[in-house]
This record gives structure tokens, sequence and C-alpha cells, in this order.
């Protein structure tokens, strides 16, 4: 582990090989995975804070997938076979070929039971979807470190019973099964195609409006979901993030405080609301276009809410798209049009406070991502999210 401290100031190096790859993709060919260094991509990276390793990586080629640990010291020991190799300017590589993940105890189960089982998502140490492809079409199976695939599949089954009477205005995966001995949540699919292609493209404003509407109509369905995640919960949340980016990039400290303490005052003098039906993260990668309506999927962070913690994650998400390309203003003004024509009325400084908690956690992100100049994009972030809150509108 490397200490923390102007973490970026004392390894651009290393950052900077990392994020090349060509060290680790010699190393990956001399541990002798399948195949030879071309071919591979790397799915994932970032900056680790407690672990013995400084930073994690994942890299895919033809359905193999090796999670690489970097590390400033020769590692202690290795489990399952891992391989440990030098790699110049980065220190060591630990490298281990899924299913082996030391948190991920039961994916090799799920993996071995499901034939044809092909990785679709990993993120280490916290989550594996896979993908089964069958006679009744394909299924998914969400593989966790803890038990809170049991609460994903209640929410399922409860939307997926809304959806069925009518209540919601777009198609949901079908439950299929929570597996407690394997941590492991079945979904099936929603037919339909990425609507992100519809909503960058001519007519996407109707496409946004459609979604908002969809989005505002959940609020509205006889639903209880099994948890709550109210602005209590979401001002944890961000000071827990604040806190490990100041970590990283210690010079933010004054500024990550600064909007802490406005977001704090944001919330309380904020019109109070009865908690509604909220998807969690209803952001454009998670629409589809179905046939001639919408369909919406990843109900992992179903809760009660604030309608407008919705509404700032789809806005907040384009606001790091490139303006020049993607009509971000105009976007997300007809999302918020669709909750008016629903008749869900959102809140401006609310609306402007969960947007700023969402370029907070854009700004720890990038810090922990494999760049080198990470701090300095983080700045720039944590100063937009300051923005948020310092106009009426909510920065643009």
């Amino acid at each position: 582990m490397i200490a923390v401290g102007a973490w970026h100031e004392q390894n651009r190096d290393r950052l900077a090989a990392l994020r090349a790859g060509d060290r680790v993709l010699e190393a990956i060919a001399a541990a002798g995975w399948p195949g030879t260094a071309g071919g591979w991509r790397r799915t994932f990276g970032r900056i680790e804070l407690d672990r013995e390793h400084y930073a994690t990586l994942v890299f895919e080629r033809r359905g193999a997938v090796v999670r690489v640990e970097a590390l400033a010291e020769r590692p202690r020991g290795s489990a399952n076979g891992a391989a440990v190799v030098p790699a110049r300017e980065i220190g060591w590589l630990r490298m281990e070929a899924l299913p082996h993940d030391p948190a991920l105890i039961t994916l090799g189960a799920v993996m071995t039971a499901a034939e044809g089982a092909t990785v679709v998502r990993y993120r280490p140490y916290r989550r594996c979807t896979v993908r089964v492809d069958g006679p009744g079409g394909p299924r998914f199976a969400k593989v966790f470190a803890d038990e809170r695939g049991g609460r994903i599949h209640a929410a399922g089954q409860a939307i997926w019973a809304a959806a069925e009477r009518g209540e919601l205005p777009f198609a949901v995966p079908r439950p299929a099964g929570w597996s407690p001995p394997t941590r492991a949540v079945w979904q099936g699919t929603v037919a339909g195609e990425p609507a992100i292609a519809c909503l960058y493209g001519e007519g996407g404003a109707a496409t946004a409006r459609a979604m908002g509407a969809a989005a505002a109509a959940l609020t509205r369905a006889g639903l209880e979901p099994p948890a709550t995640y109210d602005a209590a919960a979401q001002l944890d949340h961000s000071r827990r993030k604040a806190g490990a980016l100041v970590r990283l990039v210690p010079r933010l400290r004054p500024a990550a405080e600064e909007l802490l303490a406005g977001l704090r005052a944001v919330h309380a003098r904020a019109r109070s609301t009865a908690p509604r039906p909220i998807h969690g993260a209803p952001h454009a990668n998670q629409w589809l276009i179905a046939g001639d309506g919408l369909g919406l999927v990843d109900f992992d962070g179903f809760a009660l809410g604030d309608p407008e913690r919705d509404a700032a994650t789809f806005m907040a998400e384009l606001d790091f798209e490139d303006c020049a390309a993607v009509p971000v203003a105009e976007l997300n003004r007809a999302f918020l049009d669709g909750y008016s024509d629903r008749g869900v009325a959102l809140e401006p400084s609310l609306l402007a406070a969960y947007r700023a908690h969402k370029r907070l956690a854009k700004a720890l992100r990038t810090a922990r991502a494999l760049r080198p100049d990470g701090d300095e994009r983080a700045e720039r972030h944590l100063a937009r999210a300051a923005e948020c809150i310092a106009t009426p509108a909510g920065a643009s």
C-alpha cells in the first residue's frame, strides 16, 4: 500500500504506466494467460485506498477476464494460482483470472452451474454480472459480495407486479430468482435496444421527455420499496465520498467542506414532502427503446426518496457529455418537462442539491481513475458541484 497524501503528485509516473497499459499487457503475456498480449482491453481501473495494492485493473479478452492488482512492493503471498511479476515503472503486479475473487466467493459456483455463462460486467470485490443464454432466452445473474441480492429480488418482484397491473409506462425485467447460497439474483431481459442512440440523435428531446414522464410515473405507483434513501442518507453518503476525495487530494479539503456545508443548508431549508418510490439511478444508459415504448433496468437502488434525486441523476450524467456533440441543456429541460407532464413538481433548490451530490461523486471517481491528472480533473468537478448550489438555476 502506498501512503495516502498528495497521492497523484507522488505517483504520476506509476499512473501513466498503468494507464498506458503496455507494462500490464507484457505481464499478462508473461503469465501465460490465454492467447498473447494482443486483443486484451482494460474495462476497469481505479486507485485503492485501503488495500495492500494501490490500484486494481480488469482486462478482458474473448471471454477471459483477469483482475490485476498493482503493488509498490512484492506481495507477501498469493492464492488460487495468482501470478506475481515485477513491472517496470509500476512495481509489482498480481494477476488472477475469474472466477476467483476474494470477496465474490460464490462466483465460481454460479459460473460452473450455469453452462455457457459469460461475464457482462465485473466490479472487483463488489459484484459480477453474468449472462446465460438458454431455450427460454437470456437470463442475467448478479453475484454480490454480500446479501443485498435478496433485497433487490424483492424489489424486482414488486416492480414487475406493478408493471403487470399497468401502473408503470415502461417495461421492466422479470425477476427469475434469488439464491442465498450463491448470493446471486437472477433476472430476465427487457426486449429492445439501448435508448442512448435515440436520445443523442434527431428527436432526442422527445425521448428525454418520455423518460422524464416515465420516471415521474414511478413516483405515483403503489409501491413500497424495502429501503429509504432520503436527504439524511444522501448527506451521509456524500460526507464519506468527500472524505475519500480529501484523502487522495488533501488540497481539496476546504472546497469539499464548504460544499458539504452548503448541501446541508439546502436540505435543511427545502420543503418537506413524503418520500416516494424512485429508481435510484435512471441515467441515460439504463433506458431501452422497447417497441413503441420504453424499458428501464437496474433497480438496485430502488427506494423511497425524493424524486429530485432521480431527475438529478439523469441530468448530472448528461452534464459529463461533450456539449458540442450532445445538446445537454435541451435534453435536461425535456426530461424535466416530462415530470411536469405527469404533474410531479420538483423543487429547484433540492434538484440543484442532488445534482451537486452527483458531481461530488464524479469528482471522487475522477480522482480514483488511473490518470496522472486525476487530481486536477477532480478539482474541476468539485468546482462544478459548488456551482450547482451557488446559482438559483442549479448550474447549467
